[in-house]
């Protein structure tokens, strides 16, 4: 195959891979935090504000750690299926994707300033640390 395109379905399999995770443990979250009830309609942004404004602070911590989870996840299996020597610049490019994503989404549901913070950062972080570590 060539390296490129390798190169090219390495990245996105490692986004989708975020993505994936990122799903999976939100799922989990109230299982693991006492949460107030998610809204009903899923259009309502008003209402998910008003959610997530009432968010515990664990509940919180908890989402910046899922953050990481995946961005190291997706980094690691793009690196594990990119052409050797993988190339630097696709930790990058799935950084920059997953940051403009949390970027949309801090956007949207308005949380609060510390977490819109440790959220990007940990967002631009994590893919790096998991592709040096397969890297």
């Amino acid at each position: 195959m060539n390296k490129t395109l390798r190169n090219v379905l390495a990245g996105i399999a490692g986004f989708v891979v975020i993505m994936v995770v990122l799903s999976s443990l939100e799922g989990l979250l109230p299982k693991l935090v006492s949460l107030p009830p998610a809204p009903a309609n899923t259009q309502d942004t008003a209402a998910w504000q008003a959610y997530v404004a009432a968010m515990p602070v664990e509940a919180l911590l908890l989402l910046i750690a899922n953050y990481a989870v995946a961005g190291f996840a997706g980094g690691y299996v793009a690196a594990a299926l990119a052409a050797k020597p993988a190339p630097a610049r696709l930790p990058w490019v799935m950084a920059i994707l997953f940051t403009a994503a949390g970027v949309f989404n801090l956007y949207m549901l308005q949380h609060p300033i510390w977490v819109g913070a440790a959220c990007l950062i940990v967002q631009f972080v994590s893919p790096h640390l998991g592709y040096r570590l397969r890297k």
